[in-house]
């Protein structure tokens, strides 16, 4: 197969991989395997030789999928994401996910969550790298379901401008701007602003949100830059909370809870410092920093306190790379520095003017030194090794019960770890490769868990949680690059898992995580190509309780053994600039409680629909899309406990979205 056809065919096997694409030059950025990631190995890396299981969204399926809320709208179309907060792992208080943007981190020492991307500006992004499992512990060793690394846009070398405007169902309207591209012959911008408002489907569901960001870049050398970039967010969304079985049986679009909301405002500053001393050496050193402000009533409870919370993380990352003639190898070794200043207080009531109940100053430290080695003992097989040693400090300083009998408290524990990981990729043939990984890490408990406690009482003295995971996938093209395929199995286990019994938190839980993920494309036709993503997930909880409920042997809940979601894509040649996509998402039965005893048995969504279709020209688009396009009632999610039976949370219904978008 000679070099330009196997380009066009990975092309179309990993653009649908990662964007869901046909690859027809006017409706996809064609991701191949020679794709440069970032995310695996600290260090540019091809999709092709990473031993990790890797997800890439693109640009353009970030546009098309124009999403509100990127765990069910975007993230959903890839396999290996989870139902609750983490990727692979469903369990809500747990933070199994790390979460940065262009490699530094932009939430506080264990606050990661699968949601995050709604946190960022989406018309910024340039692509998303989703790593699964530990083996992506360089950028945080807690990172046992993955990471989500969102690159931001660069300047492109031509000015291009764009406003844009959308209206749909509900209220919803947004309206943005962008321009970018160089100010002199090396050093170029990026510039875009939107507001977004909804007055919601559901009762208590409106949004308002404002985001603009800003980067400058300055290519002083071969290879070396330096990158500016900020980011504000002004984002509140109302949250309905969760339905009784009965109230989501009389009016699925009733809110559970009547004054629940989240007010965010997010503040980020970065600076990248790249540069080349030559062809085998690079230094690299990144500083971020990010502000949150939150605050608000919670959803969970009609009787949860209000609570405000402001936290400052500083993220600096240090690294060399220098590569060696010796098997082609390089080694990359850096410290990752974290200081995490959050400060939280909780109101006696359920509106800020209520008075201050609690209040607590938590400090997190992390200085974590990592090393990654390369080499390759053949042309066709590589191998990487790295470790990550994990120094983690927490400190706790403040006053419980304000308004009662004020008890100061402060406390500190200080964590260390050294977690290790290896691969090796074999490139079978220009089309495809094998490989297979290994790795560790480990989480902190929580301050509730150590210090603070609640129902339950807190232990000091908690050790970490450990994980292990094993890998192995192929990924490339066939029939010419009609057909295109990205498979890993893994096995993960984690164990010292932090449970609580009647009356305690303790390091009693293991939980193993086993599954298949797979996506899948196939173009038959010019016109006409098919994307899949397929995960299969088999959680099961080997020693785990609640209380005095023993779930020894039970499955996981929320957790679908099988998840499919499946595009059908239309280019049709009649119609140039036409492109139309129809979109199924399947999710099979789940347990609805780790109990695994609800009366009613099992829960199971009914598949979704959704439509989209765009027409472009020079210099204008227009994008719709339906969103459940058969209006089927569905909960999004349902749990249920022995005391209040089940719990809904209420799902979109048919959702109608129009824009119009002018390049000047």
């Amino acid at each position: 197969m000679n070099s330009q056809k196997l380009l066009a065919g990975t092309g179309i096997a990993t653009c649908l991989l990662a964007g869901a694409y046909p690859a027809t030059p006017a409706f996809c950025e064609i991701i191949v395997l020679d794709t440069i990631v970032v995310s695996t190995s600290r260090s540019q890396e091809q999709l092709r030789e990473t031993p990790n299981a890797v997800s890439l969204v693109s640009k353009k399926e970030v546009e098309e999928v124009n999403f509100l809320d990127s765990r069910k709208e975007l993230l959903s179309r890839i396999p290996g994401n989870s139902m609750v907060r983490n990727l692979r792992i469903p369990i809500g208080g747990k933070n199994y996910t790390i979460n940065l943007v262009d490699g530094l981190a932009v939430r506080g020492l264990g606050r990661g969550t699968n949601t995050f991307v709604d946190e960022s500006n989406p018309f910024d992004i340039e692509r998303v790298e989703v790593i699964k499992g530990p083996a992506s512990s360089l950028y945080g060793s807690n990172a046992v379901g993955g990471v989500i690394n969102i690159i931001s846009r660069k300047p492109p070398k031509v000015l291009q401008a764009r406003t844009w405007a959308e209206f749909g169902s509900w209220g919803r309207k947004r309206a943005g701007a962008t321009a970018t591209g160089p100010i002199t012959g090396n050093l170029g911008f990026f510039f875009d602003a939107n507001i977004a408002k909804s007055d919601g489907w559901q009762d208590r569901t409106s949004i308002d949100r404002k985001r603009v960001s800003g980067k400058l870049v300055w290519d002083y050398g071969e290879g070396s830059s330096l990158t500016l970039r900020a980011e504000h967010l002004e984002l509140f969304n109302e949250n309905p909370g969760t339905l009784t079985k009965a109230q989501y049986d009389a009016d699925w679009r009733q809110a559970g809870i009547l004054d629940a909301y989240v007010d965010q405002k997010l503040s980020s500053f970065s600076a990248i410092l790249d540069h080349n001393f030559s062809d085998k050496t690079s230094f690299k050193v990144s500083w971020g920093l990010r502000k949150t402000e939150e605050k608000g009533p919670p959803s969970w409870s009609a009787r949860g306190q209000f609570g405000v919370e402001n936290d400052l993380t500083n993220n600096v990352v240090p690294q060399l790379q220098h590569k060696f003639d010796f098997l082609n190898s390089q080694i990359v070794f850096g410290v990752d520095f974290i200081h995490d200043d959050i400060n939280e207080d909780t109101l006696t009531g359920r509106t800020e003017s209520s008075p201050i109940d609690d209040t607590y100053d938590i400090l997190g430290i992390q200085k974590s030194p990592f090393a990654q080695l390369v080499f390759w003992p053949t042309s066709w097989m590589k191998v990487s090794a790295g470790a990550r040693y994990d120094y983690r400090s927490m400190s706790m300083k403040g006053v419980q019960d304000l308004t009662g009998a004020a008890t100061p408290i402060s406390h500190k524990r200080v964590f260390r770890n050294l977690s290790k990981n290896a691969g090796v990729t074999f490139n079978i043939n220009p089309d495809a490769s094998l490989w297979f990984g290994y790795g560790e890490g480990f989480v902190v408990p929580s301050d509730t868990a150590l210090w603070i406690g609640g129902r339950y009482n807190p232990d000091p003295n908690l050790k970490a949680e450990r994980a292990q995971n094993f890998a192995v996938g192929v990924r490339g093209a066939a029939l010419g690059g009609k057909f295109g395929y990205d498979v890993s199995l893994y096995n993960t286990t984690v164990k010292d898992m932090v449970l609580n019994n009647a009356t305690d938190y303790l390091n009693a839980g293991k939980v193993r995580l086993r599954g298949l993920e797979a996506s899948l494309t196939y173009q038959p036709l010019s016109w006409l190509g098919f994307g899949a993503a397929y995960t299969l997930a088999q959680n099961k909880l080997l020693t785990y309780f609640s209380g005095s409920t023993d779930h020894s042997g039970n499955i996981l809940s929320a957790s679908p053994l099988h998840h499919v979601n499946a595009r059908m894509i239309l280019t049709p040649g009649f119609l140039e600039g036409f492109r139309t996509e129809l979109e199924w998402d399947h999710v099979s039965k789940y347990h609805t409680a780790n109990s695994n005893d609800d009366p009613l048995g099992k829960y199971q969504r009914p598949s979704l629909f959704h439509l989209r279709a765009s027409y472009e020209q020079k210099n204008f688009k227009i994008m719709g899309s339906i969103r459940n396009l058969t209006n089927v009632k569905h909960a999004d999610r349902v749990t249920y406990d022995s005391r209040g039976g089940r719990s809904y949370t209420s799902g979109e219904p048919r959702t109608f979205v129009l824009r119009a978008a002018l390049k000047l």
